[in-house]
């Protein structure tokens, strides 16, 4: 006679396992009703938090995808666009910066619909909040300084700027608390 794991799989010799089947425990009715409504109330919490961060890593990750493709493939032409010259260096820099840019936005869609915010997915949470508030900074600097082709720093300025306060909500919340 073969002995079984408690989850009905075999024993493999040597190990020590139990003698006896181990029985399952049994929650009172209304401990069990208790749970669910708490439970529920905690998922509708939960389900908000999810889709915002949803929705905020999707509209993420095709702006960063999106701005990746064009400085991956058309670094030339934002070359001569800002500086008004062929800088063989800018235009590898751009290079590289696309294809940073289109490696995080990929990190984003893969994680849009995993839980964020408190201690959950922190490093992604961190690194999203950091490159936006960074590079908002640098824009905001930037955008006092620019005289020419101001159109195309402004809208990317507050976009940036907005990722950086929605970031920093999400870095601020729990997504399992309660609302008041």
């Amino acid at each position: 006679k073969l002995e079984r794991w408690p989850s009905g799989r075999r024993r493999t010799p040597g190990k020590c396992v139990y003698s006896k089947r181990v029985s399952r425990v049994r929650i009172p009715s209304s401990l069990l009703s208790k749970l669910k409504v708490g439970l529920k109330k905690n998922d509708e919490n939960k389900s908000y938090q999810i889709k915002f961060t949803k929705t905020l890593m999707t509209m993420c990750a095709f702006f960063l995808a999106f701005n990746g493709v064009v400085f991956t493939f058309f670094p030339n032409e934002i070359s001569i666009l800002l500086t008004n010259d062929d800088n063989h260096l800018l235009v590898l820099i751009l290079q590289i910066l696309g294809a940073l840019y289109m490696g995080f936005g990929y990190l984003n869609w893969m994680s849009k619909n995993s839980l964020i915010g408190g201690i959950y997915n922190k490093p992604l949470l961190i690194g999203n909040t950091l490159h936006f508030l960074t590079a908002s900074m640098a824009m905001i600097k930037l955008v006092f300084k620019f005289e020419n082709n101001l159109q195309l720093i402004v809208p990317h300025t507050i976009i940036y700027c907005l990722f950086t306060l929605f970031f920093g909500c999400i870095f601020f919340t729990n997504p399992i608390s309660k609302k008041p």
